[in-house]
């Protein structure tokens, strides 16, 4: 499923990851799009079993490179957290680009 949060569509307000966290936790495989803003979102993301993101705006703003998102996806993939652990969730940390 795409899960698109238009409230946060081309904000850069960070993404909503404990939603994300609710539709891969009803058993579907989940793309996230709104407000991805930079790794830690993808990173959050990937923590709460997103299969993958929709990045619009970061990278028209530069605060996130193609190369830098799959990196940063890559690396969160593989590490992955054990059945059962807490989802990240957002945090007022600034965010740099990758």
């Amino acid at each position: 499923v795409v899960f698109t949060d238009t409230e946060r569509d081309g904000m850069l307000g960070s993404a909503d990851s404990g939603r994300a966290g609710e539709f891969v936790a009803a058993g579907f495989e989940t793309i996230v799009a709104g407000g991805v803003t930079g790794a830690s979102d993808i990173r959050r993301l990937a923590a709460a079993g997103a299969a993958g993101a929709i990045i619009g705006s970061a990278l028209y703003e530069g605060r996130l490179t193609v190369a830098g998102a799959i990196a940063t996806a890559e690396e969160a993939a593989a590490r992955k957290p054990a059945a059962g652990a807490s989802i990240p969730r957002m945090s007022d940390a600034g965010e740099t680009a990758c």
